[in-house]
């Protein structure tokens, strides 16, 4: 069970990683597109979309040590206290039924 939970967090790690590169990628391929037609205009929109492109590098780069350092710490407090999250798993689960049974 614990080893489900992880493989569906890692699967959408790797799914958000993936996203965020196709993004950057096509960014990219916006940025080269546009290389050609120099002008001012353009020359400052490339200027933009290549602060963009590496602020997007940057957040990138802290989401994902984040959701990594988060995933970590819930295997390591799963792995250290399974019956109470199994009891908070339990009553999430009850709950949630009471409010659809509710509605």
């Amino acid at each position: 069970m614990e080893s489900n939970g992880r493989s569906e967090t890692a699967r959408k790690q790797k799914q958000m990683a993936s996203d965020f590169k196709e993004v950057i990628g096509t960014a990219e391929e916006v940025l080269r597109t546009a290389a050609g037609e120099i002008n001012r205009e353009s020359e400052e929109i490339k200027q933009r979309l290549g602060a963009a492109i590496d602020a997007a590098r940057e957040a990138y780069e802290v989401i994902s040590e984040k959701v990594a350092e988060g995933a970590r710490t819930a295997d390591r407090v799963i792995r250290q206290n399974p019956y109470p999250t199994i009891a908070a798993a339990l009553g999430f689960g009850i709950w949630i039924g009471f409010l659809v049974k509710r509605k």
